[in-house]
Formats: C-alpha cells, sequence, structure tokens
C-alpha cells in the first residue's frame, strides 16, 4: 500500500510540474514590414517606411534593395540604416539610392527586397524581406 500512495504522490507531482507556464523565451518576434515608399529627389531615390519590430536591447541593420522597370529599363538602388530594438514596432525610413548611370524610379510597382539583422546579448536574429509595394510620387 505504501509503495501505492508513493507512485500516485510522484505521477501527481509530475502532472502537476507540466500544468506550470513555461518560462518565457529569450527570443521574441522580429518583423520588418514594407508601409510605404516613395519617390525623392526627382526620381533618383526611394524613400521606404518599415515598420520594425525585435527584441528590446537588441541592435543591427536594416538593408533594403528596390528594383523597378523604369522607361526601356530598371531603376535599381539600395541603402541600409542602424536599429536600436526597443521591443515595440518603430517606424523606420531607409532611403534607396538609384544607381549612378542607371534609370530614375518613378511611381508604380516596385520590388522591395533585404533582410532585418540583429542581435542581442546572446543571439542574432535575422529575417529576410521580400515585397511588391506601389512606389508613390512626393
Amino acid at each position: 500500500m505504501r509503495r501505492f500512495l508513493t507512485v500516485i504522490t510522484l505521477l501527481g507531482l509530475s502532472l502537476f510540474g507540466l500544468m506550470l507556464p513555461a518560462p518565457a523565451s529569450a527570443a521574441s518576434t522580429l518583423t520588418a514590414d514594407v508601409t510605404s515608399a516613395t519617390v525623392v529627389a526627382r526620381g533618383s531615390a526611394v524613400d521606404v517606411n518599415v515598420t520594425v519590430v525585435c527584441p528590446a536591447g537588441a541592435s543591427g541593420y536594416l538593408y533594403l534593395s528596390v528594383t523597378q522597370r523604369s522607361g526601356g529599363g530598371v531603376a535599381q538602388g539600395s541603402g541600409s540604416t542602424s536599429i536600436t530594438c526597443t521591443g515595440a514596432p518603430q517606424a523606420v525610413t531607409v532611403r534607396a539610392v538609384a544607381q549612378p548611370g542607371g534609370e530614375f524610379f518613378r511611381p508604380g510597382e516596385a520590388i522591395i527586397s533585404g533582410a532585418l539583422s540583429v542581435c542581442g546579448q546572446f543571439e542574432c536574429q535575422y529575417t529576410e524581406i521580400n515585397e511588391t509595394v506601389r512606389v508613390t510620387q512626393n
């Protein structure tokens, strides 16, 4: 009988341990969503607005590339900015400057690709961006 009670007690304690909430993970969600893109400087650049969420205390870089059919060719440009994470959504603007000697950017559809890479005290995280957006005129 004593052995039976010991097994029941241990089983009960094991089940109780399973019901306790798990500790929060140190890694939080890392996102970067393009919210808008605007032609600036008469087509020589595009300002890309991005909403970024990354773990508080982490820091890193947001790199973007813009590609757009323009006239008889393709306009391309890129830019980056540093990020200091707050854990809350942040509005960030990256200016993608057109390649010298290439086409100018215009209002219309464009492909925006890139990456958000941040590192905290114990780990680094990375997420890719690949969106088709409508670029507007300033």
